[in-house]
């Protein structure tokens, strides 16, 4: 069972220490906090951690006017979640929505994407091209995005 008390005291919720032979299994970021054996914790831990690695976090996204629909800025990233949460904290962009448009931890396939975004919509917050026409590998990046849209996926 579960429980948030040893011998009548609170226990710290933001421990790992040993209580009773259990340990405090603490993953907030997924919202799991639970009191399980010890040698339980360590088999959770690295079930979640193998789970995570394969976990598709980045992509490419654009960031629309809620009012208009316009595209106003595309964007890549290793995390779509953090990069979402930032632009929401930023005064100057917090008015647009976040939309995800493709994922991918694929850094040469999102390079391409972004590039293929930006060209489809033309975003005025954009201050530069995603990638540079002089750029050597732009026609890697854009062949990458290619396979990724005819299913070579992430």
């Amino acid at each position: 069972m579960i429980s948030p008390f040893r011998n009548g005291q609170a226990i710290n919720p933001f421990s790992t220490e040993d209580v009773s032979g259990s340990r405090l299994f603490d993953a907030k970021f997924l919202g799991i906090m639970a009191l399980v054996p010890a040698d339980e914790a360590g088999r959770l831990e690295g079930t979640l951690a193998k789970g995570l690695e394969n976990e598709i976090k980045g992509g490419v996204y654009l960031l629309r006017d809620k009012i208009s629909g316009s595209v106003m800025r595309t964007g890549r990233t290793n995390n779509l979640l953090r990069r979402e949460l930032e632009h929401a904290r930023n005064s100057d962009l917090e008015e647009f929505r976040f939309e995800t448009i493709y994922k991918t931890n694929n850094y040469d396939q999102q390079r391409g994407l972004e590039q293929m975004l930006h060209d489809q919509f033309i975003p005025p917050l954009n201050r530069i091209n995603p990638i540079s026409p002089t750029n050597l590998n732009r026609e890697d990046y854009l062949n990458a995005a290619h396979d990724f849209l005819n299913g070579g996926g992430p």
